[in-house]
């Protein structure tokens, strides 16, 4: 982190496959957040999830502002910064 220079980093959640359940992808999405703000804390960045909508990334998983700061205070529980952001226009 120290190389990269930066004070915030998108952790992007990816699309989840329609034949999969949306609570699997999410949970090893937050594993994925835990892991990343652990390596992070030291280097004072804040983790930034960006929520997609639909009409723009069907299939995102984090969809909703909402949705973004639900993952972001389950976060901030065990460790670390997090910061929600979102992407609502074409």
């Amino acid at each position: 982190m120290r190389a990269l220079g930066t004070r915030r980093l998108h952790v992007l959640a990816g699309i989840v496959p329609s034949h999969r359940r949306r609570e699997e992808y999410r949970e090893v999405y937050l594993e994925n957040l835990r892991y990343a703000a652990a390596r992070a804390a030291p280097y004072g960045v804040t983790l930034l999830v960006e929520a997609i909508n639909p009409a723009d990334m069907p299939g995102y998983l984090v969809r909703t502002q909402a949705e973004s700061f639900e993952i972001c205070a389950a976060i901030e529980k065990t460790m670390s910064r997090c910061s929600s952001t979102s992407t609502t226009c074409r």
